[in-house]
């Protein structure tokens, strides 16, 4: 079996690991979705003849719902499913190319959307939260992804083998960490304190 066959079918399997993880997180339909994405798209791809971009086509709609809120999740999803009926029938006219500008556009959406709650974040807490910040270090490898097959870029052998590592990574990493993990938040301290650091150590200097 070839290594990029090995690798994908590796990264597979380490995204099904995340959802148990994140259960009952606020991310937890985001990781659920991207780990039945892959395999659905291979079994339907094998037994059905379904090609792939639609596979992922539906499931990148889902994951739009999927990073709001859980309860809107569960109230709008089924529209996710109607909006398939006429984004299904807009496959027969367009290329794959652009099909996978418009999952890119998608993409793009879901990035701006995870890096608004990300700004809210940080401006309630006062925290960065890592978490939140490889969240949008993953989204930027899918659209990029996307981007590097449309453009067909030479070197796309050895961006695969990069962004594919990344995600290797990257799913290990939202195995082992939740989002309320201490370690990953660095808090941003107040101007008040920052002056009030300032001065003492300036009266320590003298």
């Amino acid at each position: 079996m070839h290594v990029p066959i090995v690798l994908l079918y590796l990264s597979m399997f380490i995204f099904l690991a995340p959802p148990i993880r994140q259960f009952r997180e606020r991310f937890f339909y985001y990781f659920l979705i991207l780990a039945l994405e892959d395999p659905f798209a291979w079994l339907l791809l094998n037994f059905i003849k379904i090609p792939v971009i639609i596979t992922h086509l539906f499931f990148t709609v889902m994951l739009i719902f999927a990073v709001t809120k859980r309860e809107r999740f569960i109230k709008y999803s089924p529209y996710g499913v109607l909006l398939m009926i006429p984004l299904s029938i807009g496959t027969i006219f367009l290329s794959s190319d652009n099909m996978r500008i418009v999952l890119a556009a998608f993409h793009i959406f879901i990035f701006f959307a995870i890096i608004k709650y990300t700004v809210e974040y940080t401006r309630e807490k006062r925290s960065i939260n890592f978490f939140q910040v490889a969240l949008i270090l993953y989204e930027s490898t899918i659209i990029l992804k996307f981007v590097d097959r449309v453009l067909d870029i030479k070197n796309g052998i050895t961006f695969f083998y990069i962004t594919l590592g990344f995600e290797l990574f990257i799913g290990i990493f939202f195995t082992i960490f939740k989002e309320d993990n201490k370690f990953l938040c660095f808090t941003i301290p107040s101007f008040d304190e920052a002056v009030k650091v300032n001065s003492e150590n300036e009266y320590i200097e003298q």
